[in-house]
């Protein structure tokens, strides 16, 4: 099961993209603690650990979190449940993102970490790409 939402504003988040042979997209979160998630466009076929409920165009592909400051502890996500949804928003895209990423340790312990985010501009993003 999902974790519960973060409260609001206890995070920034940023969006980028990458248009090439393999089309990539990565939502990265700031604050406490980091994270980021990123999609590949069609046609990579979607990762079975990352079960994001997402638009037909892009798929969860990889998920890491961990410490914000520069040499902290990051950890590869085992795997991630939630959605992502591009919507028009501005002049070009916009993306939700409620997601949990989660990982288990060496000792079996697991370990979460929570991405929410609404309207996130997704700069170079033409309308055309939203859904």
């Amino acid at each position: 099961m999902p974790t519960a939402p973060e409260p609001p504003s206890s995070a920034s988040y940023t969006a980028s993209i990458s248009i090439g042979g393999i089309d990539r997209l990565t939502v990265v979160k700031s604050g406490s603690d980091c994270a980021s998630l990123t999609f590949v466009g069609a046609p990579l076929s979607p990762t079975s650990r990352f079960r994001i409920e997402t638009t037909a165009r892009w798929s969860a592909n990889l998920g890491r979190f961990g410490a914000c400051v520069d040499g902290g502890a990051v950890q590869m996500a085992g795997g991630a449940v939630g959605t992502f949804a591009l919507r028009p928003g501005g002049t070009g895209c916009a993306a939700d993102l409620h997601a949990t990423l989660f990982a288990f340790t060496a000792t079996g312990e697991m370990r979460t970490a929570r991405l929410d985010v609404d309207g996130l501009a997704v700069p170079e993003m033409s309308a055309t790409w939203c859904p």
